[in-house]
């Protein structure tokens, strides 16, 4: 019984390997866009939080780096964006991009 125990595990890693990197990838995306979207909603807003769905990924990446940096000036972007690498930065412009444009 002891042996089926140590074994069990094993399909439970082999199916979360077989799940495609694509996938993966999209849910670390999603995962740090979550926290945009409590400011910048995907649809227009009367609160003063410019959209950012769907602006080209190039803008979004530059505009990151560039809080993170101190190089634009801000209150709590330069404080989120200094949380995150290069990769994520990446990851993060590429997803909201995706998403399409607000409404």
């Amino acid at each position: 019984m002891a042996i089926g125990l140590v074994f069990l595990p094993a399909p439970l890693m082999c199916a979360a390997q077989d799940q495609a990197p694509a996938q993966t990838v999209d849910a670390e995306a999603a995962l740090l866009a979550a926290s945009c979207s409590g400011c910048h909603a995907k649809n227009a807003s009367d609160e003063g939080f410019p959209s950012i769905y769907g602006r080209p990924a190039a803008e979004i990446r530059d505009l990151l780096l560039s809080f993170r940096s101190g190089q634009r000036e801000s209150t709590v972007m330069g404080r989120l964006a200094k949380g995150y690498d290069d990769g994520e930065i990446a990851l993060l412009s590429d997803y909201i991009a995706a998403q399409g444009t607000a409404q």
